[in-house]
């Protein structure tokens, strides 16, 4: 438990250190947001400045990625954060969380993340939002030997009733994994439910739940 509240103290940081430290070009990220259509969303990369990136190295999670959410949607609705945990292509494990607009139906520079801390048999999943953070765990298999993280480096706009693909995790037990690349992020590779293993963070813009 005390790892989880860690997490969650050093998310709020780096969303006070994102805000204050996106001064430059506000605007234009602002119009990014103001300029997509209603119910829809910029999601794209938080850019992280090197002191939070040594917060982030100091927390002690595998893999993570954070990144902001902009725009406007209908009332009622808000963005669905999901974990899939896959394992032999067949799922075993979910975690889901939602994140409502802050006013007048808008966000706004919002941080979000991921978060994936592994161990010996569970792994430690973590969903953070503005408005907090879930957790849970996933057993993992133990004939892994190689691990695969891959994530965007460019913006999407999601609509509603999309899903976004945002990042996964693959193993194998084969001792070794290629890149797959994912041009489509709202579609999942088959490549990711044919390996041993996968985690896959996941979103989507829809009714509150």
């Amino acid at each position: 438990m005390k790892r989880f509240m860690i997490l969650i103290g050093v998310a709020l940081v780096l969303a006070g250190c994102t805000n204050k430290g996106s001064e430059t070009g506000q605007a234009q990220e602002e119009n990014g947001g103001e300029n997509a259509s209603s119910s829809s969303l910029v999601v794209k990369p938080a850019k992280l400045s090197k002191r939070e990136k040594t917060l982030v190295n100091q927390i002690g999670v595998d893999y993570q990625t954070f990144f902001t959410v902009d725009g406007k949607v209908t009332e009622g609705e808000a963005l669905i954060s999901s974990i899939d945990v896959y394992e032999n292509g067949e799922l075993i494990n979910e975690i889901t969380t939602q994140s409502t607009a802050e006013e007048n139906n808008k966000y706004k520079k919002a941080l979000h993340s991921f978060q994936l801390r592994m161990g010996e048999e569970m792994n430690d999943l973590t969903i953070g939002g503005p408005d907090g953070y879930v957790a849970g765990q996933a057993q993992q298999p133990a004939d892994l030997r190689a691990f695969l993280f891959e994530y965007p480096e460019e913006q999407v706009t999601i609509s509603k009733g999309e899903t976004v693909y945002w990042a996964y995790l693959m193993g194998s037990s084969q001792g070794e994994l290629s890149s797959r690349g994912n041009e489509d992020l709202k579609t999942l590779p088959p490549s990711v439910k044919n390996e041993d293993y996968a985690i896959v963070f996941k979103m989507e813009l829809n009714k509150e739940k």
